[in-house]
């Protein structure tokens, strides 16, 4: 790909997401080619990724990349929304679990818990775990 992009729009060759059509859209002027918005003004029905710096002749392959962009970013978000609910459970399931005992070492949170099951979570929780692996 010969494109080069840089992270301020310039008013043409803009890269953006157009929340409206739920996809990246090329903007040349100040509107948008698929809802009519005007985009410059108009941060919560676009969202601005990248200005198209240079390589006119590639703005399918762009279009392509944004869409796989877009995907990641909602795929990472909802990654980390199951990661918090997962620590919240784990939190919930530590004191039923450890808090039925007498008070000892680990009288901590499951994140910092030595024992078994709140080790399973902080494994599972580790953002360096390598993705696919128990």
């Amino acid at each position: 790909m010969s494109a080069k992009l840089t992270p301020t729009a310039q008013g043409f060759h803009d890269l953006y997401w157009c929340k409206y059509g739920d996809k990246p859209v090329i903007v040349t002027a100040s509107t948008c080619p698929d809802c009519g918005v005007a985009v410059s003004t108009n941060e919560r029905t676009h969202q601005f990724l990248a200005h198209i710096h240079r390589g006119d002749d590639i703005q399918n392959e762009v279009i392509a990349l944004a869409e796989v962009v877009k995907g990641t970013d909602d795929a990472e978000a909802e990654i980390e929304i199951l990661r918090d609910a997962i620590s919240g459970f784990g939190q919930q399931v530590h004191q039923a679990y450890h808090g039925a005992q007498a008070p000892d070492l680990c009288d901590v949170n499951h994140l910092e818990c030595p024992r078994g099951l709140c080790r399973s979570i902080q494994h599972v929780l580790n953002p360096k775990r390598p993705r696919g692996m128990p």
